[in-house]
């Protein structure tokens, strides 16, 4: 590692960190999106509790359960077949790539959870269908939702051969090669349990102990919000207040890895609840206002709820890819505002704050966006992802204003 930790301990005694898993696995996290396109079929759902059912509305449907992908995520697989189904995957349904141009978003249904789905849209950039669900950090119980939409086709479509077995399987009709005929529509139906899990973590009273690799006690920085608990052989009583110092002693040192690309280094206390996940999607506002610039920008974004993202004193950023001619900006109210400083003994870019935010690190300085000031003395942190202009354009993704949104 490039950091050196900044509490140089006196005595640092080796403790046993428990952890207490949740007693539930939602089928997928609150900031999580179910995603439906031509190639790969349906993602992002997971575990025992998600149901799919595909179907063209009538006579032909097909019951879907989550699997492994080998990758540590999840994929759709088919399961059993209900009816005299269509045999065939969501791969064979979909009978052209999913944009706006094929496909519209019609019959939206929410009977259950509908205060937890933010919308389903069409995103065109990446022909696909998107479910996407409300970031709510404090959504740490299992919550039913079960909806339905329909994508209708539209406009014609010429079969080919590779089309006409699986369109007359499909829609129970007898066409032959090069017929013109309607784009089928698609039915979903899905359920699941959506919400993140609360993992706690044991940690001493008022003794400083190392904690460092949040994934290998089994947490999950995507789904899991983390509590630090004083573990159940320390006296009980609330932290000690060091009158000299005006601070309180740290339960624990938390040096937490994300990659090569930056170090996450903080104290955590007893009753401490963080959220630890970051994106690295490019933020579009700021992408688009420099489409002609040739700059190397990495996002950092945290989550905005700031309750779960804020330390009781300041932790530091390391961004192990930044050198001293690099440039480090907190991203606030669509301005750009420089943090941090270049550290010569951790040999990368070292920025100070309590509330993790939104980072972008530039090899070239962006002046168009600066602001004036500072936020907090040092900015927010996030996750790593070099993405070139070019490249972060086209992984932006142009949202259908032809989408459906919920309205809560």
């Amino acid at each position: 590692m490039k950091k050196v930790l900044a509490l140089v301990l006196a005595v640092m005694m080796l403790a046993t960190v428990a952890m207490a898993a949740p007693k539930w696995k939602s089928s997928i996290a609150p900031n999580g999106t179910i995603k439906v396109d031509q190639s790969k079929g349906i993602t992002g759902l997971a575990g025992d509790y998600a149901k799919v059912t595909v179907s063209n509305g009538d006579d032909y449907d097909v019951d879907y359960e989550c699997v492994p992908d080998g990758n540590g995520g999840w994929v759709m697989d088919s399961g059993v077949t209900a009816r005299t189904a269509f045999q065939g995957g969501v791969e064979e349904m979909l009978f052209r790539s999913v944009t706006t141009e094929n496909y519209t978003v019609t019959n939206l249904k929410v009977p259950t959870g509908r205060s937890l789905v933010k919308g389903v849209t069409i995103n065109d950039k990446e022909e696909r269908v998107e479910v996407a669900f409300v970031d709510d950090l404090n959504n740490t119980t299992a919550k039913d939702f079960d909806l339905s939409f329909t994508l209708k086709g539209k406009g014609k479509m010429i079969l080919r051969d590779d089309d006409v077995a699986n369109y007359n399987a499909f829609t129970g009709k007898r066409k032959e090669i090069g017929d013109r005929v309607t784009v089928p529509s698609v039915k979903f139906t899905m359920s699941g349990k959506v919400g993140y899990g609360k993992v706690e973590i044991s940690i001493g009273d008022d003794t400083d102990e190392e904690i460092d690799d949040l994934e290998g006690m089994g947490v999950n920085k995507g789904t899991d919000v983390v509590k630090f608990v004083k573990s159940d052989t320390a006296p009980a009583g609330s932290l000690k207040r060091i009158a000299q110092a005006g601070a309180y002693t740290a339960d624990a040192i938390l040096t937490e890895e994300y990659g090569d690309a930056f170090t996450l280094e903080a104290r955590v206390y007893h009753n401490d609840v963080l959220f630890f996940d970051v994106d690295n999607a490019p933020d579009r506002d700021i992408i688009g206002r420099l489409a002609d610039s040739d700059a190397d920008m990495d996002f950092y974004v945290f989550n905005s709820d700031t309750k779960f993202t804020t330390f009781n004193s300041n932790a530091k950023l390391y961004f192990n890819d930044a050198d001293e001619d690099s440039f480090v900006y907190q991203i606030k109210d669509k301005k750009l505002v420089k943090v941090g400083t270049y550290s010569e003994d951790d040999g990368c870019w070292v920025v100070k704050t309590r509330t993790l935010g939104a980072y972008v690190v530039s090899d070239v300085e962006l002046k168009e966006f600066e602001a004036t000031g500072s936020v907090d003395g040092n900015p927010d942190t996030g996750a790593n992802d070099v993405v070139g202009i070019a490249t972060a354009l086209a992984a932006v993704a142009l949202v259908s204003a032809a989408a459906v949104s919920l309205k809560k």
